[in-house]
């Protein structure tokens, strides 16, 4: 009995390493068509990025990092209900801060900003996470959402202080002000912002309905002509000698300021 009992444990062991290879070789599969789908994802090829992808899963099933990458798909697509069916089960198997911001960014989309923000509570819980500033965003954008003003430019305000160098809680900032009518708050925040970056569009394209307001045409120019002369984008310059034209009644655009 003593004698079958280690053949039957020794076959055991040579089946866990026979397994435990094959596993491996399952994994560099599962990760070469996973890396041809981001790929694919990153360059809009939605029907290839789905192809890889599913195949990754279908090779290596229950790897958060590729359900979540599915559920990025599925939103590229369109189809947020399937998108929000990755993420939970991403996070059934790799409770994962990044994943949690997706499924939060995710949430925000869906107008559900209550859960947005619960579930962006659960990515700031890590302070390891490398993207704190994204994560402080998306909780501005949630709390914004509930219609909580003060707190959601507190949460852009701690995102601006953990990354400096982004401009997006700013703009974020600037938008709340506009859009709750402390519109001197806003016109203030947007001209700091485009006295140290002139060729940010997105505050030229807030400001602007702030100083027609005030029907300050000249500061609309200004503003307009720093961009098209600061901007190394093509669409951006193109939009503001469009501007630059509407604004001199269809008759093209001054060189001076």
């Amino acid at each position: 009995m003593g004698r079958w009992c280690c053949i039957l444990l020794l076959c055991l062991q040579l089946t866990a390493c026979i397994s435990a290879d094959d596993r491996e070789v399952l994994k560099k599969r599962a990760n070469a068509h996973f890396d041809i789908g981001v790929d694919a994802l990153r360059s809009g090829n939605l029907p290839k990025a789905f192809d890889e992808l599913m195949l990754a899963d279908k090779i290596l099933p229950h790897q958060p990092h590729i359900l979540d990458t599915l559920g990025n798909a599925w939103r590229m697509r369109g189809d947020l209900n399937k998108a929000e069916q990755y993420f939970k089960k991403a996070l059934r198997y790799g409770d994962q801060p990044s994943i949690h911001t997706n499924y939060a960014s995710l949430l925000l989309q869906m107008g559900r900003f209550s859960d947005a923000r619960a579930e962006i509570a659960k990515t700031l819980k890590d302070p390891r996470y490398a993207k704190q500033d994204i994560a402080y965003i998306i909780l501005g954008d949630s709390l914004i959402g509930e219609g909580k003003l003060d707190e959601g430019i507190q949460a852009y305000r701690r995102a601006g202080r953990i990354n400096p160098r982004q401009l997006l809680s700013r703009l974020r900032e600037a938008r709340v002000y506009a859009n709750s009518g402390r519109y001197s708050f806003a016109i203030a925040l947007y001209e700091t912002l485009l006295r140290e970056h002139p060729d940010n569009r997105e505050a030229v394209m807030g400001l602007i309905p702030l100083l027609k307001q005030q029907g300050d045409m000249q500061h609309i120019h200004h503003y307009l002509v720093n961009l098209r002369n600061y901007t190394r984008n093509k669409a951006d310059r193109a939009w503001a000698e469009e501007q630059l034209t509407k604004l001199n009644g269809g008759a093209g655009t001054r060189l001076s300021d």
